[in-house]
């Protein structure tokens, strides 16, 4: 009941955060007057304008509130909108029945056919007719920025989809030969070998023309494939079939047949959507993935961390604004009280959209997130040595389409410390995982989480790493779909790993959860568990996954190692589990850690049409009244109430699970 309450708490003060009346009301429109005075009849015209003499009112009106209020049309920004200690409520508003744009991008005209003959020899001849071009100075963008810069690099996008490096493959990955570093790699539990040094053999003679390219870079799982990497090639050895990679060199090293793909290379522009840029002449070059006279394309050229920054603010409000076409991120909030960012749509982002460093009750209610190059929403907050919560919450968003640069540990939502509610949310779309949350009280619930995993290995679409001390983390009524990549490991739609004890999972519905592995078959199930103990999983419904729940827990020897193991030790080491405040909340940690032996829960689970239960039968375990059958029924059948109850289940609400209120779905 307690943690309902809570729960409520929280979504209910972010919905309430704007409780106080506006006084002074200010207007920007792109018709405006920076001149003018700001009001409704003589409005100021662009937001850098509007936002520092905001800033100047406020801070000669100490306890004022203001709101600020856009007018429909596209802004370009040039510049973030900066708002800094103030003592009042700031409501940044859109209208209500249009848009009001804040732009990065700049669009991209003037496309003409490629005529040079010493450009066209540097492409496939797969690619005659098909390629035009562009100036970009003409277009106004003279930072050409660097290709695999997370913070300064130029995407281009045609009707607000991101385009394609020219790569080669055009999908999927090739396969390096044998690692020829000179140092060679210690075992690992994969048993492949490698080398500390990234030079590797090559399979394909293609790549010997990539040497005549003027930055050619190669991307790659380099050793395990959850850890993905940028190099640009350094040589190549015709002879002996090896290339070079540029240092530093992946922490992890190199490994035989290792999978990757070359990218930024002219003489690969051969399909549809990819694109190259010449930093040299200052040109782009773009074979159309529609028909060009109805392209709409733009490029980024808004390089600040933010358009919009907020520090040390009490009831920053951003409401039905629209944010576009950054090199790094959308929003950025740090410290204050109360922020909201409530049915906004920010798109096309280099970075990570929102970032929230401190402060209590932040929220982010009712927004799209999509096309971006790193994860969606970061937060940190609340202190983990008190318990003391954040109070933050994300609901009613859509988060798709993210991790497409940086392709691994970019979630839809990281979260580090105590006090977050994840509720009636989507995430989808991405290469690894949808949630990273770390540390204690926190609720995911009411979510869906689709087409996760695609691409990396050893993860989940919920994640979380390593540390003993995470407690109160509670995932219930959640549906997981699609989640079933994985190479050597796996893929599951929940996973704990190395560690991570005491956690509840309870009413879920996984489809077609759990796989990889070198078996095909199913190296995770929709629940994973890599160690940890008294995990409870129970209520839920696994329908076409291949098991219900794989891994186990450490027993003896080998949890006391593992948790004497340097990283974990680090991670302990950041709380004090013996203090009052810890004691009273999580009685049971302590003794459970000092305990040679321990288990986690499986019980009262409907599993249907998976090939056992469990994974493998591990000391780790206690099981009771879960049923396992075959059916062909769909699993809507599975989820009426009186199906529920005959197998012993209570009621999974599956119908309120999704987004309830988002004007942009």
């Amino acid at each position: 009941m307690k943690r309902k309450i809570l729960s409520l708490f929280l979504a209910f003060a972010a919905a309430a955060a704007w409780a106080q009346p506006v006084e002074a009301v200010f207007c920007v429109s792109p018709s405006g007057d920076d001149a003018a005075s700001g009001s409704m009849a003589s409005p100021w015209r662009t937001p850098e304008v509007a936002a520092s003499r905001v800033q100047a009112y406020m801070q000669a009106h100490p306890g004022e509130s203001v709101r600020l209020s856009f007018a429909a049309g596209i802004y370009s920004l040039r510049a973030p909108l900066v708002f800094k200690d103030l003592t009042a409520a700031l409501l940044l508003s859109g209208p209500d029945t249009a848009e009001a744009v804040l732009s990065g991008e700049t669009e991209i005209r003037g496309w003409v056919p490629v005529t040079d003959p010493g450009v066209l020899r540097r492409m496939s001849p797969a690619a005659a007719g098909r390629v035009v071009q562009a100036d970009l100075r003409t277009n106004g963008v003279t930072d050409f920025g660097d290709p695999i810069d997370r913070t300064n690099r130029i995407d281009l996008y045609c009707g607000g989809v991101r385009q394609i490096l020219a790569r080669w493959p055009d999908q999927g990955f090739t396969r390096a030969g044998r690692a020829v570093g000179g140092t060679p790699l210690p075992d690992t539990w994969i048993h492949v070998l490698g080398t500390a040094e990234g030079r590797l053999e090559y399979q394909d003679e293609r790549m010997e023309r990539w040497m005549q390219e003027r930055d050619p870079i190669l991307f790659g799982y380099w050793y395990w494939d959850w850890a993905d990497q940028y190099h640009r090639l350094v040589s190549l050895d015709p002879e002996r079939k090896v290339f070079t990679l540029d240092e530093p060199w992946s922490r992890y090293g190199y490994r035989d047949s290792c999978r990757y793909y070359g990218l930024n290379l002219l003489c690969e522009l051969d399909a549809p959507g990819e694109y190259y840029v010449d930093r040299e002449k200052g040109v782009i070059y773009w074979i159309p993935s529609i028909e060009l006279e109805k392209a709409e394309t733009t490029v980024s050229v808004f390089k600040d961390e933010a358009m919009i920054l907020g520090e040390n603010c009490p009831r920053l409000t951003l409401s039905g604004l629209r944010l576009e076409g950054g090199r790094r991120g959308a929003v950025r909030i740090r410290g204050g009280e109360a922020n909201v960012i409530r049915d906004c749509r920010m798109a096309r982002f280099g970075e990570t959209a929102v970032v929230v460093e401190g402060g209590h009750g932040h929220a982010v209610e009712a927004c799209l997130l999509t096309e971006l190059g790193c994860g969606g929403i970061s937060m940190t907050g609340g202190d983990r040595k008190t318990l003391e919560p954040a109070g933050f919450t994300v609901c009613n968003t859509i988060i798709d389409r993210f991790s497409l640069f940086k392709r691994t540990y970019e979630p839809a939502v990281f979260f580090h410390g105590v006090g977050l509610l994840v509720s009636h949310n989507r995430f989808s779309h991405s290469s690894s995982s949808a949630l990273r949350l770390e540390g204690n009280e926190i609720t995911v619930e009411y979510n869906q989480c689709f087409n996760l995993v695609e691409e990396s290995d050893d993860q989940g679409g919920f994640d979380t790493f390593m540390d003993y001390s995470y407690r109160g983390i509670v995932l219930r009524y959640n549906h997981w779909r699609d989640i079933k990549g994985g190479s050597y490991a796996g893929a599951a739609g929940i996973r704990f790993d190395d560690l991570v004890s005491g956690q509840l999972v309870f009413g879920n519905v996984f489809e077609r959860c759990g796989g990889g592995g070198w078996s095909g078959g199913g190296g995770f199930g929709g629940v994973q568990i890599n160690g940890g103990r008294d995990n409870r999983i129970f209520n839920n419904l696994f329908f076409d996954c291949p098991y219900a729940v794989s891994g186990g827990a450490f027993q003896r020897g080998k949890w006391f190692e593992a948790l004497e193991g340097e990283l974990s030790r680090q991670y302990l080491s950041r709380v004090d589990m013996t203090t009052p405040a810890w004691r009273e909340r999580y009685p049971d940690m302590l003794p459970h850690l000092q305990s040679p032996e321990g288990y986690n829960y499986v019980e009262r689970n409907l599993v249907v049409n998976a090939k056992s239960l469990l994974l493998q039968r591990s000391p780790g375990f206690l099981t009771g009244g879960n049923i396992v059958m075959q059916s062909v029924h769909p699993m809507t059948h599975f989820l009426q109430p009186p199906v529920l109850k005959e197998h012993g289940l209570d009621k999974i609400p599956f119908d309120q699970i999704g987004v309830r209120q988002n004007r942009w779905k």
